[in-house]
């Protein structure tokens, strides 16, 4: 048997690590393996002295975002990219996507995706190195699934990464257990517009792009401070801090919370806090979304009053909900919220209540709205609105709201507009529900028919021959039907960013800002006419309703270019992205501005108090548009660090920095109890502070620790007073009231015989106390025991 000749090897084109770990190379210095790696530098070596491995340059040819790697998650989610190759076949997904795999890190990416290669017979200290290396990975896996099983739920899509979910900076950032994975979608087809759609998964719940959490991957650098050190190395006194925060939080929502089920009562303040607390309601969300019809409703607050009969429950729940909602205005320190909360409680009791077909009607529609309006402006789970919208959604259009008056048994024009005005404000919710807890609205346009409002004052509907006044003329329903005309812009965006379906491409997103800008555009020409017809005795808009619109556009331009920011700070490609964005946080973040050039006047005053330091939609715009600053900031800063045509810092953006912690402290102090938000705020701000005053990567750890501790200290001492607060609050409600007294004196002259101790003769004064018939007490009571 002849021997078969020994075959030459080849000379080794690739770098010694994608060798050793069988995958293929892309034969450049450093390699994209080894770059995704992120080995060290001078790791990536090549053994055979002819190869000439070129320098990495960014490719011209491909997608914008596709030479450069955009900013996605923090290390601490799970990331996945879905993307489509180039192929001869549009639209051919690779094959290991299609199948729907989870795969562990790159390298498995590689061999999963390589074809089988003949191997050659390694030398010994090849064989010892490859068994490291693979004890290596396996002790690596081991640990995943152990801290999968012990802190992360991963959906089926979900890329498990190496996480340190113990980290302060993640307990910060995102909830308790850390962020549980975020899952990014991706087309790279040749010759097709580029689309992303990135969602969170997070405790059980689903966020989309428009979620204000989505701009927590734009700091992924705050992510990696503590890469490389043990999880369990965190000081002790950080965490148990932080889980003593959370405590004392659940104590006070304990206190705050009344017994179940806690009906209404009719005990309300006196007359002129109730006054002022339904003034401070009809000129904030009743100016904006049209829920009642204000004579109507002063008719039966008047009848409250004066009747000495016990009002009726329909009387007495959107009563407490309208004062509720009025107490976020009443002061700038929001005292009365415990009394907010209490109220709220009775109206969900109420509402909850087994007659379920008595509650099919208008009024428990309009104390549904206000229910939902007073859980978001009071801060009751007011990121949870959009789940009791649908329950709201489907109550109107079983009633008929999403048929217009004009198609329906004739009806007087009372009943007409105040169905018009309902289904407007509930249009209202949808959009702007959803936009708040990255939901899709589960609406179109084409589900409903009812018309806007008319443009009538109230008084005028109490005749029926009343004629709508033109739109050049403000009316007490103008603001409702200028956002109504706006509505199928705003719904558009809603779907385009947390719809499931939906591809999020940029030039599709550009398309949808011309879109809304128009309407904005056509909503500015309508208040200059408004403004021109101005007279001392004609109604006008006043500085909150203004305010309210123009900053409920930004809002939605805002949500419109977050998901493209992160890869604007690396492609030039969406520079404009980046213009929008940081213009746009920077006008939303003025609402923080108590001492502005409108301070002086009370209308606007109430726009800040409402908007920017309490809870609800506007609320969660000015904590993305701060996260967007901060990034912007940091951004500039690595620009400078690398020599890439670096320019001073904005100094618009220096207000964010210096006020972002303070401001969120203040929405902690009037009564939130999540100190997440404040916490990202003080670490990012404090990590940007230390980089400009020049502090090197290896004193960041320190840093950001320094800062953590002290945020810490501060949210302890806050939350300690508020559960003392909370609980003597509590015990009051709870002791019965004290009796006078005179009262307790009315009744004693039962007990005493009708004798006159001072005329008496030869009586002594305390004779009587010894007197056998008397302790017997009334005769008509012996007979009890008889």
């Amino acid at each position: 048997m002849t021997e078969y000749e020994k075959r030459r090897r080849r000379p080794p084109v690739s770098c010694t690590l994608c060798r050793k770990r069988k995958i293929r190379c892309n034969k450049e210095a450093p390699c994209s393996n080894c770059i995704r790696s992120k080995v060290p530098d001078g790791t990536c070596v090549y053994d055979n002295p002819n190869s000439t491995p070129t320098r990495r340059q960014p490719e011209s040819n491909l997608q914008p975002t596709q030479a450069q790697q955009p900013i996605l998650a923090p290390k601490s989610a799970s990331v996945v990219q879905t993307t489509e190759r180039d192929s001869s076949i549009p639209g051919q997904l690779d094959p290991v996507t299609e199948s729907g795999a989870t795969l562990s890190n790159d390298d498995d990416v590689a061999k999963s995706t390589m074809p089988p290669t003949r191997v050659t017979s390694p030398s010994q200290s090849s064989r010892d190195t490859t068994k490291t290396r693979i004890a290596q990975l396996e002790e690596e896996i081991l640990r995943l699934k152990r801290l999968g099983s012990e802190d992360l739920s991963i959906t089926s899509i979900s890329n498990p990464s190496p996480v340190y979910q113990k980290n302060i900076i993640e307990e910060a950032a995102v909830a308790s257990k850390g962020l549980a994975s975020i899952s990014e979608f991706r087309s790279e087809i040749f010759g097709e517009a580029r689309f992303t759609s990135r969602y969170i998964m997070h405790k059980r719940r689903l966020f989309g792009q428009s979620h204000w959490g989505s701009c927590l991957v734009l700091f992924r650098d705050l992510f990696e401070v503590f890469e490389g050190q043990d999880p369990l190395g965190i000081p002790p006194d950080i965490s148990a801090g932080i889980n003593k925060c959370k405590e004392y939080a659940r104590t006070i929502k304990a206190n705050q919370a009344a017994p179940w089920p806690s009906l209404p009562t009719p005990d309300v303040p006196p007359r002129d806090v109730c006054d002022k607390l339904i003034d401070c309601y009809l000129r904030t969300t009743e100016s904006v979304y049209r829920v009642i019809h204000i004579p109507s409703f002063m008719k039966d607050y008047n009848a409250f009053w004066e009747s000495r009969t016990e009002p009726c429950m329909n009387t007495i729940v959107p009563l407490k909900l309208m004062m509720a909602i009025g107490a976020t205005a009443f002061d700038r320190n929001f005292s009365l919220r415990s009394t907010a909360v209490r109220w709220i409680h009775q109206a969900e009791a109420w509402l909850c209540r087994p007659d379920y077909k008595a509650r099919i009607n208008l009024g428990t529609i309009q104390c549904q709205i206000l229910l939902t309006f007073a859980r978001e402006v009071v801060g009751l789970a007011w990121s949870h609105t959009w789940l009791s919208i649908g329950d709201l959604l489907r109550t109107a259009i079983y009633m008929g709201l999403h048929r217009d008056p004009s198609k329906m048994p004739r009806r007087t024009l009372l009943a007409s507009e105040l169905r018009r005005r309902i289904w407007n404000t509930i249009l209202e919710l949808v959009v702007r529900t959803s936009l708040t807890a990255g939901g899709p609205p589960l609406l179109s346009l084409d589900d409903f028919d009812t018309l806007p409002p008319g443009n009538f004052n109230d008084d005028q509907l109490m005749d029926d021959d009343s004629q709508s006044k033109p739109q050049e003329e403000f009316t007490q329903s103008s603001i409702s039907r200028v956002m109504r005309s706006t509505f199928p812009a705003r719904l558009t965006i809603a779907k385009f960013l947390n719809d499931l379906g939906g591809k999020s491409t940029y030039p599709n997103m550009l398309q949808l800002e011309n879109e809304l800008r128009s309407v904005q555009k056509a909503t500015r020409h309508i208040i200059q006419a408004w403004q021109s017809k101005k007279t001392s005795s004609s109604l006008s808009p006043s500085s909150f309703q203004l305010s309210y619109l123009d900053m409920s556009f930004r809002r939605f331009l805002l949500s419109l270019h977050v998901p493209w920011f992160g890869p604007s700070l690396q492609d030039p490609t969406y520079a404009y992205t980046r213009r929008v964005a940081v213009d746009t946080s920077i006008a939303l973040w003025r609402i923080t501005d108590e001492g502005g050039a409108l301070s002086t006047d009370a209308s606007y005053t109430d726009f800040v108090i409402t908007s920017a330091y309490r809870t609800g939609f506007l609320h969660a715009g000015i904590t993305q548009a701060a996260h967007i600053q901060l990034a912007e900031i940091s951004s500039q800063l690595r620009e400078h660090d690398e020599g890439i045509l670096w320019t001073p810092i904005n100094s618009d953006l220096l207000p964010a920095l210096e006020g972002a912690s303070e401001w969120a402290f203040r929405v902690l102090r009037d009564g939130e109890t999540n100190i997440k938000g404040y916490l990202v705020m003080v670490l990012v701000s404090s990590q940007i502070k230390a980089a400009l005053e020049g502090t090197t990567a290896d004193g960041m750890p320190d840093v950001v620790t320094r800062a953590a501790s002290e945020a810490k200290d501060r949210c302890l001492s806050l939350l300690e007073d508020e559960v003392v607060r909370s609980r003597t609050e509590r015990m009051l409600s709870e002791t019965p009231p004290a009796v006078p007294a005179e009262a307790c004196l009315e009744d004693w002259d039962l007990t005493i015989p009708d004798t006159d101790f001072s005329t008496t003769p030869g009586f002594d004064p305390v004779a009587w106390i010894f007197d056998g018939s008397i302790l017997q007490g009334p005769q008509f009571c012996s007979t009890l025991y008889q």
